[in-house]
């Protein structure tokens, strides 16, 4: 083979090496967009479920803080009456009140 066969032989051999590599790049490039696009969509998803379960869980507990609010108000109306129980200590034989 000729000097010039053998320039021709490596230049053709070194498009394929740049064809291959450009391939396997998009092949790469797809698979990661592939993955960011689905966990990206997944996050999405749980992001939505987090802030609905954290607005329900702050309802409830608003609801439960009112009700909260509600009972101290009316032991507050309530004050002045004190109510006593004896209750026996069951550690010694002491009462308490």
């Amino acid at each position: 083979m000729s000097v010039e066969e053998l320039e021709k032989l490596l230049a053709e051999k070194k498009k394929e090496q740049i064809a291959k590599k450009q391939q396997e790049r998009e092949h790469y490039e797809a698979s990661r967009d592939n993955i960011v696009e689905t966990t990206v969509e997944e996050a999405k998803e749980l992001h939505k479920k987090l802030y609905d379960f954290k607005k329900t869980c702050l309802d409830q507990m608003e609801g439960f803080r009112e009700m909260a609010h509600q009972i101290r108000r009316h032991k507050k109306h309530q004050q002045g009456r004190v109510f006593f129980a004896a209750q026996q200590n069951p550690r010694n034989d002491t009462f308490r009140s």
